[in-house]
């Protein structure tokens, strides 16, 4: 009998917690190329490949931004709620020889790619993204 009320109450848990828990999504990210026109990625399967590098980005704490200017700037449509707007995340990139540095305006904070991850998201941004509306 208690083997029976321990799986009900581990069951309950397991979903409250699934039913309960909000996801941030990536709607759309906006691309703004210095040189060359602005570019957009709408495809859920491209946002899904972006998301996953994204996610591996290290935080530096006390770095400061890069003086020179960047590869690439982002704009990131994330719904938190359906019953509330997009919020607008902007971040900036510097592509180099041995990884990424990407620039968080709205923390303004600094957080770092290997190489293989930034190359990686370079080529999704410059090859799987459509022209800007």
């Amino acid at each position: 009998m208690k083997k029976g009320w321990l799986i009900f109450i581990l069951l309950t848990l397991v979903i409250i917690t699934g039913c309960s828990s909000k996801e941030s999504l990536i709607n759309r990210i906006d691309i703004d190329f210095p040189e060359g026109e602005d570019k957009m990625i709408v495809e859920e399967e491209t946002i899904h490949q972006f998301s996953t590098i994204w996610e591996t980005i290290e935080k530096k704490q006390g770095e400061e931004k890069p003086d020179d200017n960047e590869s690439v700037k982002l704009t990131l449509f994330i719904s938190t709620d359906s019953n509330k707007p997009e919020r607008l995340y902007e971040f900036s990139i510097w592509f180099t020889d041995v990884g990424a540095s990407i620039w968080d305006h709205e923390n303004e904070g600094l957080g770092t790619l290997e190489i293989d991850e930034s190359k990686e998201l370079q080529n999704i941004l410059e090859n799987n993204s459509k022209p800007g509306i």
